[in-house]
């Protein structure tokens, strides 16, 4: 019975995400400091694929292969603590994901550590812009 019960509250969990998911929400977590260490899944790695289709035609904008490409890159840095994206001070010089630096305003944040990725600080900055037009600001 219980087994039913956890099925049913799935299958309906998922039913509601279907209605009411837009790609652009896990990529928004998948571009934040908070979030951007984890790894993520195929449905998110969709939705990723997704949005920078289609902000790829917007005037001005890096190519889709270039976003995914700088992602990708940036996602390996994350792995090996590159590019000062890790959690530690080194040489004295804080890394990103720690505290000092995490407190840092978003523009700021994305600015100083995706400097290396300028295609995918196009689609960082882009989704803050986006966002702050609909009244909630990234922190």
């Amino acid at each position: 019975m219980l087994t039913f019960l956890l099925m049913q509250m799935h299958k309906v969990f998922w039913n509601r995400w279907d209605a009411f998911h837009s790609p652009v929400m896990p990529v928004a977590f998948m571009l934040h400091r908070e979030f951007v260490q984890r790894g993520v899944g195929k449905r998110e790695e969709k939705d990723m694929a997704k949005v920078i289709k289609e902000l790829a035609k917007a005037p001005g904008a890096p190519s889709a292969t270039e976003m995914e490409a700088e992602y990708a890159a940036m996602q390996i840095a994350i792995k090996m603590g590159s590019y000062q994206l890790h959690d530690e001070v080194r040489e004295g010089e804080p890394g990103a994901f720690t505290a000092q630096c995490m407190s840092f305003d978003m523009h700021v944040w994305i600015r100083t550590f995706y400097k290396p990725w300028p295609a995918l600080m196009w689609l960082a900055l882009k989704w803050i812009e986006c966002s702050s037009q609909i009244g909630t600001t990234p922190s």
